[in-house]
């Protein structure tokens, strides 16, 4: 290639994430509950916390192509950067 550097950004997807990603939260949220119930840990919301987390992180895992340039670009806000999102197969 020539002329200046392409920046770009991968996303690796792995077969059976979101599976793995729901038995974790599964696992998870008892203990969240149970921990919810200790008098020290209580501010912490856990159980809530957990939720939006598990909620975030399986809609991530299960999209199919890149996030959007604009989102993309606010996660990496680089002064005069150009996003190209294109999906390979």
């Amino acid at each position: 290639m020539r002329g200046r550097p392409l920046q770009v950004v991968v996303k690796v997807r792995h077969p059976g994430v979101v599976t793995r990603l729901a038995q974790d939260f599964r696992l998870l949220k008892p203990l969240a509950a149970a921990a919810s119930r200790v008098r020290s840990l209580k501010g912490l919301s856990l159980r809530e916390s957990l939720a939006q987390f598990s909620g975030t992180m399986t809609a991530q895992a299960r999209a199919g192509p890149p996030a959007p340039a604009a989102r993309a670009h606010s996660c990496f806000a680089w002064p005069n950067h150009r996003h190209y999102v294109k999906a390979v197969h």
